[in-house]
């Protein structure tokens, strides 16, 4: 069967129709752009005709304006140099009395008329009389012009025949002046006797400023008269020369900008409305005529895509990676697809008429009432079903189907069925992983929860008992950091193993992580049979371990709790196990506990107090006891050791016993650390020079990075001097590591304080420590000290150390000494400091200090 691609090509129709239509378009956008550009055009020449006449109106105006202007003040002058009382008074005779202070041509010419200056100026061209801004000054006119006069004096005489005035701009101050001249005359009076001597000339002078220029524009409805500012603002059109030199220029208006922001908007929004409507039809138009000019390629190609159409389903059937299968409406099948073969190995042709039930089944629901049932047409419904194949392994497909209807009815049923076999194992391993131990194979602690709740629920008797045991490794660490985690893994496979072969019938054990696991019984009756399988437990976890030919050894601590004796709730019986667990690790190791209530109120009252110490530290409710320690021979101080204590608000003073071991728990030693150091370092840099202060150094924070950069920072901050900081440490600080603890403590050294064992006796007490460490000093715990004098035994230990410390040049310190008899005991033996109740108790720094003062009164004494 020919191939889509083989087909004959079909001739293609000629597009005359998008043709024609797209020129048509172009030709009436074209229109279009050249119309809007001569609207366009057409709106702003109106608009320059319109500010063009409105600037010639101005012009006109302004020059009107100014005319007007001149000939009023002009008039005013008229009205004040034909006067015959002027002529009488400021000419015949110079009278300022007349003509200023009863105001004729004095301070009402500047207020009502706004001329700056009135000058009169006599025959020898002397000014006679002058009144500036409305005062009357002694001034000539040619200073008050800063230019001469002679011009100006001159014409006004020449044209007194002529009845004339002469006017004449100049620039004054840097601003134009107009000057109005004419001679004194009688002004026609008769009772004013005319003289034969030379006139006297009256001038007034009017400042054209910027305010009267603005004033007179607003009084015509002009904005911004004034004299241009520059050569560009002289440049601008409209402007006015009123004198040479002096060119006006205003603000005219522009009903031409009015004009544009009226009808610019619409006409934008009108040209942006028909460019989209032109859009709109363009585009409309151009799909039209293009779908007209497909037409024909699909109904030529019509008749070829309806004959190759079962071609190209059975060939992208066989392509794809999903076998498909076709049913009448009786579930007959009718077709398989050739992929049907590959997957399960059978040939098509024998399973062509058989129901499909027959070949795929379903356990959740009959498949055949899933396939009939009616759904949307968007909907993609799916099934898990399997089959066999031909080697008889079961397969796991999802199948999806739709309906084959004609006329309204269903004919038959198409579906595809997609192999998912390796999906589902895929599926089922990851499901045994995540409720298993990869390193065990036994359930891990999701699995053991889902038991546990299962076996609460399917619970019928309530008497009937649940004993949770949480098991834990004793020393299993040491094998992990000497002989590696593989090594420590092959044992961890091997304790489960052993474990496993301890296990009740329908009992879980599972491991809950590290080196601890969960055990879950249900067949156990009674607290004997608990125990009994507790000892075998142990018995078997204590057997020897071989590894590289070596045996090795562990332990095993195990809490008990149980229901319904216990608790009756799942998590309860996990966490009260866990508590017992803890108490069975504390009492010794290598046994077990039984959980009680009293453990779960001890666990309380330790979290409170440790949210009490996180609170205190925050709030400071820390103080220190300083105890003095003594020299044995004369009895002086030489120095104190520093103890902390915790102000609690509601226990009141608490002891070191009481918190620091939670503090070491949890982190919070550190903090308590550096506060002692700090506080302790402070308050001894106020003491004689040669008193020590000693500070305890917790195991933990020895072993934790960064102590001797702490030391060091402390002093620096502090200024006290190294030597006379001692640091106390136990034996336990060298047993975990001995060559770390070595480093350390020599780094401390090279700071230069003193390094003191304390409470030596009670633990290991190597001697090889002591040749080994550096240590200055060595204290003897209280526990010898305290039967020194009923106990030769005793007394030859201590005597003993004390010989020992004496041997390797260390200064030797008795703690705990209560009584005289001790202390003499301890002077006969040579020992060089004691400190204890009998001497001095614990006190606070002003106590100490004030101990310290009275010693050095008695020496001084």
């Amino acid at each position: 069967m020919k191939s889509l691609d083989s087909l004959d090509p079909l001739p293609r129709a000629i597009p005359g129709n998008t043709f024609l239509a797209r020129r048509t378009l172009m030709t009436m956008a074209g229109l279009l752009g050249a119309l809007s550009s001569v609207m366009i055009v057409s709106l702003f020449y109106i608009t320059y005709q319109l500010n063009h006449s409105a600037a010639l109106q101005s012009q006109r105006l302004v020059e009107n304006i100014w005319q007007s202007r001149e000939k009023a003040l002009v008039a005013t002058f008229k009205d004040n140099a034909y006067w015959g009382d002027a002529y009488k008074h400021l000419h015949i005779q110079v009278d300022t009395d007349w003509a200023y202070t009863r105001n004729n041509l004095g301070a009402s010419l500047y207020t009502d008329f706004g001329f700056d200056g009135v000058f009169v100026v006599d025959g020898q061209n002397h000014t006679t009389y002058a009144v500036d801004k409305g005062e009357l000054v002694t001034l000539q006119l040619t200073d008050w012009l800063n230019s001469g006069q002679d011009q100006l004096v001159t014409q006004a005489r020449e044209r007194a025949s002529e009845d004339e005035v002469f006017t004449q701009m100049r620039q004054v101050d840097h601003g134009p002046v107009l000057l109005i001249a004419a001679p004194l005359t009688t002004g026609g009076d008769d009772q004013v006797q005319q003289t034969d001597t030379v006139q006297s000339i009256l001038v007034l002078a009017y400042r054209l400023t910027p305010e009267k220029l603005q004033a007179l524009g607003l009084l015509y409805g002009l904005d911004g008269l004034r004299e241009a500012t520059d050569a560009q603002d002289a440049k601008r059109f409209p402007s006015l020369e009123i004198a040479p030199g002096l060119l006006l220029r205003w603000d005219p208006e522009q009903p031409g900008m009015k004009l544009v922001g009226g009808l610019l908007p619409i006409l934008i929004i009108f040209l942006i409305t028909l460019a989209f409507i032109a859009r709109r039809v363009t585009r409309k138009t151009m799909r039209t005529a293009e779908l007209m000019d497909r037409q024909f390629d699909l109904i030529t190609q019509s008749r070829a895509a309806l004959l190759s159409s079962e071609e190209r389903f059975r060939n992208v059937a066989e392509s794809a990676s999903d076998w498909v299968w076709e049913t009448d409406a009786d579930l007959r099948i009718t077709y398989l697809s050739e992929r049907f073969t590959r997957v399960t190995g059978h040939a098509s042709h024998p399973w062509t008429g058989r129901y499909l039930t027959q070949l795929l089944s379903c356990e959740s629901q009959s498949l055949a009432d899933w396939i009939r049932l009616e759904r949307p047409k968007d909907e993609r419904a799916v099934l898990r079903c399997t089959h066999h194949s031909l080697q008889g392994a079961v397969r796991t497909s999802n199948i999806a189907v739709r309906p084959i209807v004609l006329d309204g009815q269903v004919k038959g049923y198409l579906g595809i069925a997609s192999d998912i076999t390796h999906e589902v194992e895929a599926q089922s391993r990851l499901f045994h992983l995540s409720q298993h131990d990869a390193l065990t194979g036994l359930p891990n602690r999701t699995q053991m929860q889902a038991f546990l709740n299962r076996t609460f629920e399917q619970r019928t008797d309530p008497g009937s008992t649940v004993t949770m045991l949480n098991l834990d490794l004793d020393s299993f660490k040491p094998i992990n950091d000497v002989f590696g985690h593989s090594v420590g893994d092959s044992v961890l496979r091997e304790v489960a193993e052993r474990l496993s072969r301890c296990l009740p019938p329908c009992g879980l054990l599972a491991r809950q992580g590290g080196d601890e696991f969960l055990m879950v019984a249900t067949s156990l009756a009674t607290m004997e049979e608990v125990e009994q399988l507790c000892e075998r437990l142990i018995r078997h976890i204590r057997r020897p371990f071989t590894i590289n030919n070596q045996e090795v050894f562990i332990g095993l601590s195990i809490g008990i709790a149980l229901c319904p004796l216990h608790t009756h709730e799942s998590q309860d019986l996990i966490r009260f196990s866990d508590l017992a667990l803890y108490q069975a690790k504390k009492e010794g190791r290598n046994t077990w506990r039984f959980y009680e209530q009293i453990m779960s109120t001890r666990i309380t009252e330790l979290r409170e107090m440790e949210k009490s110490l996180r609170v205190a530290i925050r709030n400071d409710e820390f103080t220190l006891r300083y105890q003095p320690r003594h020299d044995v021979l004369s009895g002086r101080i030489c120095g104190a050791e520093a103890l902390i204590r915790w102000e609690h608000p509601t226990l009141g003073l608490c002891m070191p016993d009481q918190f620091i071991g939670l503090a070491e728990e949890n982190g919070l030693i550190l903090s308590l650390s550096d506060w002692v150091l700090h506080r302790a370092c402070s308050d001894a840099v106020a003491w004689d020079s040669d008193l020590r202060v000693s500070v305890n150094i917790s195991a933990v924070e020895f072993r934790t990075p960064g102590l001797v950069e702490r030391v060091r920072q402390v002093l620096a901050t502090t200024g006290l001097s190294s030597h006379r900081l001692e640091l106390e440490v136990t034996e336990r600080v060298m047993i975990h590591d001995a060559q770390a603890a070595l480093k350390l403590i020599n780094e401390l050294k090279t700071l230069g304080v003193r390094l003191s064992m304390d409470d030596f006796g009670t633990g290991y007490s190597s001697l090889s420590y002591l040749k080994m460490f550096p240590f200055d000093t060595l204290k003897i715990d209280r526990s010898f000290i305290s039967e020194i004098g009923a106990n030769t035994q005793s007394l030859s230990i201590v005597q003993a150390i004390i010989q020992l410390g004496r041997s390797l040049s260390m200064t030797i310190t008795a703690e705990g000494v209560e009584t005289a008899r001790q202390l003499d005991c301890l002077q006969s033996l040579g020992c060089d400091e004691a400190q204890g109740y009998y001497l001095n108790r614990p006190m606070p720094l002003t106590a100490f200090l004030n101990a310290v003062q009275a010693q050095t009164c008695q020496s001084e004494s």
